[in-house]
């Protein structure tokens, strides 16, 4: 009980601290758009997405690397945050989905010296409350993975069981929504972790990610229909810790760490961050570039409402650096 008044207070404050002035926003525009920063302060792989025209962003680590409960709520029509209820478990590199009326969290870690949990929750926003769903199955918990929602079902792809670049994992797991039920599908081509993922037209894509050591362009597609991974043309720069929205009939990934020689942001602090905005068309098998990204980040999130792309939190620079950032991209 005090835990929820003490966050209902928060919820009050930051809502009153941000109405003098934070609504000063282009809700038209095309390109970048700085936003309020997250008001609780920078935080680092994060998980995002939007229910109901609202950004939500959940866990993540703090400046000392101490994995938050933290979730807060976004209003792109008033430029303005709320805090509402924690998470029942601090977690980092959570598997974050959202679908037309709830948010949900399956598995994530929840310390740099524990293996990943596999506890699955939903967010209900019209109750301000979390219920605990059916855990991922003994043996599939991880975190870095992977998420997209088609269909009534949340798909955790690939992902990462204990934290070290040998657990990389190549598991798809599938949680029917209604039912409370998960089973495992068709497996990745490769281990993964700290990927992109999308669902459109009753098709998932993995994109980028880590394999051991090695950051990845591989993008692969797997038909609803067919179950069957199948590869895609690369992406043009290898990355993981990216984030990625779907927008229309393509796909867009955001920011991510590479190799030094891959990175496109130049600073001394940042060599390994990529800032370069690539979008994928499906239809064509194809990737192009899209310019580059006003505040290159990795350990972002990445959630789309109504045509635009909001990337909040993250790391301006490789390791832990966390930022309360948040902007917005609206292709031109």
């Amino acid at each position: 009980m005090l835990k929820r008044l003490l966050v209902s207070m928060a919820s009050l404050l930051l809502g009153c601290n941000l109405r003098g002035g934070g609504n000063d926003i282009a809700v038209d525009f095309t390109g970048w758009q700085t936003l309020q920063a997250m008001p609780l302060g920078p935080r680092q792989q994060v998980g995002a997405a939007a229910v109901g025209g609202l950004v939500y962003v959940v866990g993540g680590l703090d400046p000392y690397g101490t994995a938050l409960d933290r979730v807060e709520r976004f209003d792109p029509l008033s430029n303005r945050w709320v805090a509402i209820a924690p998470l029942p478990i601090p977690m980092y590199d959570a598997n974050v989905g959202a679908d037309d009326q709830f948010l949900y969290v399956a598995g994530g870690f929840t310390s740099a010296t524990a293996g990943a949990s596999g506890r699955t929750f939903r967010y209900d926003p019209a109750a301000d409350a979390w219920t605990e769903l059916e855990p991922m199955p003994a043996g599939s918990e991880r975190a870095a993975a992977g998420v997209a929602i088609f269909a009534n079902v949340l798909y955790v792809i690939g992902g990462n069981t204990g934290g070290s670049h040998a657990a990389a994992t190549t598991d798809v797991s599938a949680l029917e929504l209604t039912a409370n039920t998960w089973q495992e599908i068709t497996p990745l081509p490769q281990p993964r972790d700290h990927l992109a993922a999308a669902a459109y037209n009753g098709v998932l894509y993995a994109i980028g990610g880590l394999t051991g050591s090695t950051f990845l362009a591989d993008a692969d597609a797997y038909s609803l229909a067919v179950h069957t991974w199948v590869p895609q043309q690369p992406m043009t720069i290898p990355r993981a810790y990216a984030a990625a929205a779907q927008i229309g009939s393509t796909i867009l990934v955001f920011g991510g760490q590479t190799t030094p020689s891959q990175a496109t942001n130049n600073s001394a602090n940042a060599t390994s961050v990529v800032g370069t905005v690539e979008v994928f068309d499906p239809s064509q098998n194809l990737w192009s570039e899209s310019g580059s990204m006003r505040t290159p980040r990795q350990g972002l999130g990445a959630a789309a409402v109504d045509g635009t792309v909001y990337l909040p939190g993250g790391s301006a620079r490789e390791g832990l650096a966390p930022v309360s950032v948040l902007e917005a991209y609206r292709p031109r």
